[in-house]
């Protein structure tokens, strides 16, 4: 049970970093396509 929830918690934190990666990547184009 302890390990699962270690799994869980660790997953959820991925995700959360990826989203933050995307949207930072996905502003950064749209920045550059402003300025182009």
């Amino acid at each position: 049970m302890m390990g699962s929830a270690i799994f869980y918690y660790c997953f959820e934190k991925y995700k959360y970093y990826q989203l933050i990666l995307i949207k930072l990547i996905f502003s950064d184009d749209t920045k550059n396509n402003v300025l182009w």
